[in-house]
């Protein structure tokens, strides 16, 4: 007899596999329904499931499970060997079949046994296979498909389970697992050098910059390791549509587009619920009857798509129906009703804020469902989900046309990029997926820059008015005067079709964050999603940019059409961010925002020299200085005249094929963080890459695209 723990493993390993193989199963027995002609490809998938498990089951002594296993091959062998056509009913009776199989991998995962109730419980199944089997006889085409007998339930359906073995394990790809390892023996040789050595030592720079580079490798490595395509989730998703649809009397068709694309895992656990919610109230609500579609003139078949794709640093899942929209009178007639708004302030919703009552918790009951085609049922729950783990939800509908609800998620929750701020004397951290622009405000404009528009303060962004919200003040903060001394920052963020911007005193380097769980008393303020540690040891909160913008009032603004038309006639050419500076002669030039890592301000004693080329220790990383404007021999000079000099270097990456990972650049000093257009070229400009910005020429600096790192011989 085996040792037991011996056999633990086996059976968790087992059962891991085995759900895998039924998760396949699935897939293809709805595949093999909708596309019976392929039918050769798909029945050798399911049989080679259900073939597996009864092999392993014999080994481990689960005789319930063997027993069943075969009373299914022998089905799907007269199947596969074209004794018996694909129908309703066939596929029908192998999906209760996988339920019953997932059922018991599930109780022999919980308990350790099969069962003890008394009596052969699976007899009547395997009667209803042994039927299905009875009549074979060699078929010479698939058939159509029939009515079935009688279905689970959908909300019993084995479907809806998931397995705890699922959701703790995770399939790393060999190769990820071997540089792993590697880049662990790098980190572990590099922290001996390093405690060998001394701060002084010669090659101490070396040793940081190899520490630097071996950590951003291994995260990298750690996180690829995390990522599962959407598509795992997605699979689910065919035959609940299938169950489910036949319970509504309802014809669907399910889409899937970008099923390759990566979410962190447990990301991906987290926001199934919401979408199993969203797809259900699709197929349950949102898609009318058959015969209601044709005499709509839309076809009897409904169709609903799922996709995801990557988009500014988050992931993107849309579920999207062609059914019958929502009637926004109906929802705002029903939020009237319910006293969730007053009827004044019903006349001045506009159609995305009418939206958003859909997911107020009031709104989710059978009476609304029947007002509002049923949209409003657990969608306060669905949003909810998706915003713990810091995602947005978003609502389209068009009446007649359909519905896209739109989660949107964070790659990950370890580890985010985020800009650093000071506030009132305090740290705060800004996920870059919400930050659009940065703008800098000089004192002398300061006092003029915000205008009222009632009782709002608003900031003109080419000429656009942007709600700005200041951040001391929503925090009740102690009011450091920053913008009577050098003005202040305008942070453009933009969250849940709300744009607008946050003051804050100062801007401090962009760090990829650590995200740390809040404390319950923090987690009462609403206004923040975790907390982390700075590089330099100091906690900073991580502010909630939809959370921010709803209790600060900001409303989504609908652009007019006036206003996009006026936009068009500007100048013909591609909109792009970009970070205004002077350079030589004082000349206006212009990085794209994109290339910038960021922007630090160094004490000319700080810059060094080899061989006449200027150079700065940064982060452990031996940064080449480019200075085309010659700012440093100015700022020597005034240095000799007694006057104490800091110089701004802005930090940019270059090409991914370049030697170099960064360069720094020196400007006499950065003017705006602004959108521009790219002007064509012409005799005038000849071979100048120019832009306008704020109505102002802009020379366009492209060095940092191109494909191999600048020469030492262009460093002055």
């Amino acid at each position: 007899m085996p040792d037991k723990r011996v056999v633990d493993d086996l059976t968790k390993e087992f059962i891991a596999e085995s759900q895998e193989g039924l998760d396949r199963m699935e897939r293809c027995l709805t595949e093999l329904e909708v596309r019976p002609g392929d039918g050769e490809q798909l029945v050798g998938e399911i049989f080679r499931a259900v073939h597996t498990i009864k092999g392993t089951t014999g080994f481990l002594g689960f005789d319930r499970l063997e027993k069943l296993a075969h009373a299914g091959e022998h089905l799907l062998g007269s199947l596969r060997d074209g004794k018996l056509a694909v129908t309703s009913e066939l596929i029908s009776g192998l999906l209760s079949l996988l339920d019953r199989l997932r059922e018991i991998l599930m109780l022999i995962e919980e308990t350790g046994g099969e069962g003890t109730r008394i009596g052969d419980e699976d007899s009547e199944l395997i009667t209803v296979l042994a039927a299905l089997n009875e009549d074979a006889a060699p078929v010479v085409s698939s058939g159509a498909a029939v009515s079935g007998p009688k279905m689970m339930p959908v909300e019993a359906s084995a479907s809806s389970m998931s397995s705890a073995a699922s959701e703790k394990t995770l399939r790393i790809d060999v190769e990820v697992l071997n540089r792993m390892m590697n880049l662990v023996g790098e980190l572990v040789l590099t922290r001996n050098q390093m405690l060998q050595s001394n701060m002084d030592a010669s090659n101490f720079p070396e040793l940081a910059r190899r520490l630097d580079s071996v950590t951003a490798d291994l995260r990298e490595s750690v996180m690829q390791a995390r990522m599962q395509p959407v598509g795992h989730l997605f699979g689910k998703f065919p035959r609940m549509v299938r169950d489910l649809a036949r319970t509504c009397r309802r014809e669907v068709r399910v889409e899937f587009f970008g099923q390759e694309t990566g979410l962190d895992k447990s990301l991906l656990e987290a926001i199934k619920d919401p979408l199993t919610h969203a797809v259900r109230n699709a197929v349950d609500h949102g898609i009318e009857a058959p015969e209601v579609r044709v005499m709509a003139g839309k076809p009897s078949e409904g169709c609903l798509r799922l996709r995801a794709f990557h988009q500014s640093g988050s992931v993107v899942i849309e579920v999207a129906d062609d059914g019958a929209g929502i009637a926004m009178e109906r929802v705002l007639a029903k939020a009237v009703e319910r006293g969730l708004v007053t009827p004044e302030q019903a006349t001045e919703m506009t159609e995305r804020e009418a939206l958003q009552l859909i997911f107020l918790p009031g709104f989710s009951t059978a009476a609304a469902v029947t007002t509002v085609s049923g949209r409003g049922v657990g969608m306060d729950v669905v949003r909810a989900n998706v915003e713990k783990v810091g995602g947005s939800v978003e609502l389209e509908s068009k009446v007649g046309m359909g519905t896209t609800l739109r989660l949107r998620v964070p790659l990950t929750l370890a580890i985010v990029p985020a800009l650093v701020v000071r506030s009132g004397g305090q740290s705060f951290a800004l996920p870059q997926s919400a930050l659009v622009e940065l703008v800098y405000v000089p004192q002398r404009d300061a006092k003029t820059a915000v205008e009222r528009v009632g009782a709002a303060e608003v900031y003109r962004l080419r000429e656009r008015l942007l709600p700005i919200v200041w951040l001391e003040r929503l925090l009740e903060l102690e009011k450091r005067n920053a913008a009577e001394s050098h003005g202040f920052y305008l942070a453009v963020l933009e969250a849940e079709g709300c744009r607008y911007g946050l003051v804050v005193d100062d801007l401090l380097a962009p760090e990829e964050i650590v995200v740390k769980p809040l404390s319950a008393v923090l987690r009462e303020i609403g206004l923040f999603s975790g907390a982390t540690v700075l590089g330099n040891g100091t906690l900073a909160l991580i502010l909630d940019i939809g959370a921010t913008a709803a209790r600060a009032g900001v409303k989504p603004v609908e652009e007019a059409q006036d206003e996009i038309e006026m936009e068009e006639k500007v100048v013909q050419g591609a909109e792009v961010s970009l970070l205004v500076f002077e350079d030589r002669a004082r000349e206006r030039t212009a990085l794209p925002l994109d290339v910038v890592e960021r922007i630090e301000s160094v004490p000319l004693s700080q810059i060094e020299y080899a061989g006449g080329r200027p150079l700065l220790q940064y982060r452990g990383e031996l940064l080449p200085l480019r200075d085309e404007g010659r700012v440093l021999a100015e700022l020597e000079a005034e240095q000799e005249r007694g006057e104490e000099a800091t110089v701004t270097v802005l930090i940019c990456r270059n090409s991914r094929k370049s030697a170099v990972r960064r360069t720094g650049m020196v400007v006499r000093r950065v003017l705006d963080v602004s959108g521009g257009t790219l002007l064509e070229k012409d005799d005038a400009t000849g071979e100048m890459e120019l832009a306008l910005v704020k109505e102002k020429l802009t020379t366009i600096h492209r060095e940092f695209e191109a494909k191999s790192a600048p020469e030492w011989k262009e460093v002055a």
